[in-house]
C-alpha cells in the first residue's frame, strides 16, 4: 500500500544520492589525476637543471620563474618560501631518473 510506496520512494532517493556521491568522488579522483599528470609534464618539460637552478634561487626569483612558467597556481607557500613545489619537483625528478 501507501507505506510500501513511501519506502520505495525513499530507497530510490537514497540510491540516487549514493550514485551522485559516487560520481562526485570519481570526478574528484579524475581531476586529481589530471592535475598530477599536468604537473609531472611541466616538471619534465622544465628539466632537472632548470629546476635545480630555480630551487637554489631566492623565494622572489622562484615566484617570478613559476609565474613565467604558468605554474604559480601549484605554488604552496608557508608565507615566505615556495617550498613544497620544489620538494614535489625533486621527488618527480628523482623518480624519473630511477626509471630510465
Amino acid at each position: 500500500g501507501e507505506l510500501a510506496q513511501m519506502r520505495a520512494r525513499q530507497e530510490a532517493e537514497l540510491a540516487h544520492q549514493q550514485a551522485l556521491s559516487t560520481l562526485e568522488i570519481e570526478k574528484a579522483q579524475r581531476m586529481a589525476e589530471i592535475t598530477s599528470a599536468e604537473f609531472r609534464e611541466k616538471v619534465e618539460a622544465i628539466g632537472p637543471e632548470t629546476l635545480k637552478a630555480m630551487a637554489q634561487a631566492g623565494p622572489e626569483m622562484q615566484a617570478k620563474l613559476l609565474q613565467s612558467l604558468g605554474i604559480q597556481s601549484v605554488l604552496i607557500t608557508d608565507g615566505k618560501n615556495p617550498i613544497n613545489l620544489f620538494n614535489a619537483a625533486q621527488g618527480l625528478i628523482g623518480s624519473g631518473a630511477n626509471e630510465s
